[in-house]
């Protein structure tokens, strides 16, 4: 008796359908992996308004994405004249993927008074045109850290010396950026992820690779790390988004620079309420003049 052709037939046709569905859901990720990656949002009045109450400065500037927006904060003691002379420490934050820069006004406010803060938004987020990207968002706080530095006649690498980068999730890898370019007095970063493609493929597993959005924070840390720049990451063990495990192995890979900070309570949204009090006294470390 001779075998019959269909199931290798069968075997064709089930293996062209899945190459078709396969072939499907990796050109729905690329079209359409930036909205599922990115939540931007406008601000409303009173935002503007509370921050422009407290002293805070709007910086202007354009980029290929159109005109944006960052945010400068004064010194507590600085407040009525905002540019008359460069702060003596000075902070760069970031927000959240989900958040905006502006969101971290009463955040700086509890933390350090005593510094400046310069909050940047990622393109297309708050006031900012455009759609946000890494390379997008690295240009975001290049030119606005430049344009800070200019206001008060200072290189950007003069203001470096006195400024920390503050960032959470996202915004960790926003903020490395600028640490990347410029040696930083320190960085504070929040529940910080290895990579995005790690995170995505948490979620999709192999389709990770088509991920067009690299945020490589293990590459940011070497950079940083070849400066001996003092950084401490604060990691929730019970995150579900951005799990504890990715703090450890970035805390690992450079044992002499970075330090761990575990927060047994904390998950990803709730860290810089539950962690502000040591987070506030480990900048304050940082921001103190060296001996």
């Amino acid at each position: 008796m001779s075998n019959s052709p269909l199931p290798q037939k069968l075997l064709w046709s089930v293996a062209r359908i899945l190459l078709v569905v396969m072939l499907g859901w990796g050109a729905l990720i690329l079209a359409g992996q930036a909205r599922f990656m990115y939540f931007p949002q406008p601000y409303g009045a009173v935002e503007l308004e509370d921050f422009r109450a407290v002293g805070g400065v709007q910086l202007e500037f354009e980029t290929e994405d159109g005109k944006q927006t960052a945010f400068y904060l004064p010194p507590a003691s600085a407040r009525s004249s905002a540019f008359a002379a460069a702060p003596e420490k000075l902070w760069l934050g970031c927000a959240g993927n989900g958040s905006l820069a502006l969101h971290l006004t009463s955040l700086a406010s509890d933390l350090d008074q005593a510094s400046g803060w310069l909050l940047v938004d990622f393109p297309g987020y708050g006031l900012s045109q455009g759609k946000p990207s890494p390379p997008g968002i690295r240009e975001n706080v290049e030119a606005a850290f430049e344009l800070l530095a200019r206001k008060f006649g200072l290189s950007a690498e003069a203001l470096a010396a006195r400024t920390g980068i503050f960032g959470h999730s996202m915004g960790a890898s926003a903020a490395l950026m600028a640490a990347e370019k410029w040696p930083m007095r320190a960085a504070v970063l929040i529940s910080p992820f290895t990579s995005m493609t790690d995170m995505v493929r948490r979620s999709i597993g192999p389709f990770a690779l088509l991920n067009r959005h690299r945020f490589d924070n293990r590459r940011a840390l070497a950079a940083v790390a070849l400066r001996k720049t003092p950084v401490h990451i604060f990691h929730g063990e019970r995150d579900t988004l951005v799990p504890v495990t990715m703090g450890r192995e970035l805390a690992a890979a450079y044992p002499q620079t970075v330090v761990l900070h575990e927060i047994s309570a904390a998950g990803h949204n709730d860290i810089l309420d539950l962690a502000g009090a040591r987070i506030a006294a480990t900048m304050a470390q940082l921001t103190q003049p060296p001996r």
